[in-house]
């Protein structure tokens, strides 16, 4: 007789799925299959480590997993690069990969193109950032001409400060639109 043996964690076990898929979509990783095949060898492996380790979480497990081999896989991608793992990422999102090689991430063979876009992908900090404070200006109201509001703007109404707003948000529209670029 063949028993039916079910995880004695399987709620741990769906929500460790569900929060890898969250993170998958967030990288937007949106083929199913890819999905799933990434999901199934990172729970194996996060059960694993949780048969050595039974106080910690799966969900830490599994997220620590999916940093582990996603981190793996990009230092194999840009081992010439400091932070291969956090570059990675970010170059990831900024070659569009998601779009144009979705079956990608993670994958054992990785398309030549791919690979070359993200080491092309030049990810740096901004030299030169420093802190500073920020201190309140007067408003300065450089449509002086066009449009007359009251010199405080506390003096506004509810009413005409709405107006005010719907105003420059139609006109920020307008020229956004006219220029050819949406607003995001």
């Amino acid at each position: 007789m063949i028993e039916n043996v079910q995880p004695e964690n399987t709620e741990e076990r769906t929500a460790a799925a569900s929060r890898l898929r969250t993170y998958l979509q967030a990288l937007q990783v949106t083929n199913h299959e890819q999905q799933e095949r990434i999901v199934s060898a990172v729970l194996q492996r996060a059960e694993m480590k949780q048969a050595e380790n039974p106080q910690t979480t799966l969900i830490a497990l599994a997220m620590n997993e999916i940093g582990s081999l996603s981190d793996q896989w990009f230092e194999k991608l840009l081992s010439n690069q400091e932070r291969p793992g956090v570059n990675g990422l970010v170059s990831l999102c900024a070659v569009d990969a998601a779009d144009k090689w979705p079956a990608a991430f993670l994958a054992e063979q990785v398309p030549p193109e791919l690979y070359y876009a993200l080491r092309r992908c030049d990810v740096q900090a901004v030299p030169g950032l420093k802190v500073s404070r920020m201190v309140p200006q007067p408003f300065e109201n450089p449509l002086q001409d066009v449009i007359n509001l009251p010199s405080p703007l506390g003096s506004l109404s509810k009413e005409r400060l709405s107006l005010v707003a719907k105003f420059s948000a139609f006109v920020i529209s307008f020229f956004s639109i006219w220029s050819g670029h949406r607003m995001r």
